[in-house]
């Protein structure tokens, strides 16, 4: 097992020591092909009046080799809820329209993800402002409509140095630890801890813990659960839980 961590305190139960020769220079990305992945979701929340509610949604990822490189084709195939029903009614009416949907995207070969709208990539440019306007509009407007989302977590390591310094950087945040590992089944765990303070109280509100398994032959997210705690309530495992989000991929 290797490790290295970035700034704050390591989390007990992973050692540090240095990544050694068993760390890539950056994540390689090589998917499997032509066979369908399940990819499911899972997001617990704690409503406002103590309540808890279950937000599902069950996709399958799978990537072929087109003529101009490789895509990506995303399907919706169901969502689901259980809490009070005025919420999950809600939910359902909302995301009923994207059940069945299949979305389409060109992929280059560092991870960098492009639409497809109707064979054609969606041309608004490589990273330009412009374009990532366009994108976000598209978005707000229609949620679900490029379905982006989920096919971004499963690639958001694919081209990146498994350095905790860089990962910071890229993932714009400044958490209290950072934690990765290499496991001898070439998978490396990224653990994190981000505590989120409000501008009008210093005092920490939110603590953020955050657990990623990626798949270092094929690039791929295989799993990332993300835990929000109330910690001006109480720190440590006594703090109640906001919300728990498990993301998966089945390899």
């Amino acid at each position: 097992m290797t490790a290295a961590v970035a700034s704050g305190a390591s989390p007990p139960d992973l050692p540090v020591e240095p990544l050694g020769r068993n760390r890539p220079e950056s994540v390689p990305f090589n998917p499997p092909f032509d066979r369908d992945l399940s990819l499911s979701i899972s997001d617990r929340r704690q409503l406002a009046d103590g309540r808890e509610v279950l937000f599902s949604v069950e996709n399958r990822l799978r990537f072929t080799r087109g003529q101009g490189g490789m895509i990506a084709t995303l399907r919706r195939d169901a969502v689901d809820c259980n809490g009070p029903e005025p919420v999950c009614n809600a939910y359902r009416r909302a995301m009923a329209t994207w059940i069945g949907t299949v979305q389409r995207y060109a992929i280059a070969a560092n991870g960098a993800i492009r639409p497809l709208v109707g064979g054609d990539v969606l041309a608004v440019g490589d990273g330009l402002p412009e374009a990532q306007a366009i994108l976000s509009q598209i978005e707000q407007q229609s949620p679900g409509a490029l379905g982006m989302a989920e096919l971004r977590e499963a690639l958001s390591y694919v081209g990146h140095p498994l350095d905790p310094g860089v990962l910071a950087a890229v993932w714009r945040e400044s958490p209290d630890e950072l934690a990765v590992t290499i496991h001898p089944d070439q998978v490396a765990e990224i653990v994190s801890r981000t505590s989120v303070r409000l501008d009008s109280d210093p005092t920490v509100a939110i603590v953020r813990d955050k657990r990623d398994r990626v798949d270092l032959t094929t690039g791929l997210v295989l799993e990332s659960v993300v835990t929000s705690r109330d910690a001006a309530v109480a720190s440590g495992p006594n703090a109640p839980i906001l919300s728990s989000r498990l993301w998966r991929l089945a390899r």
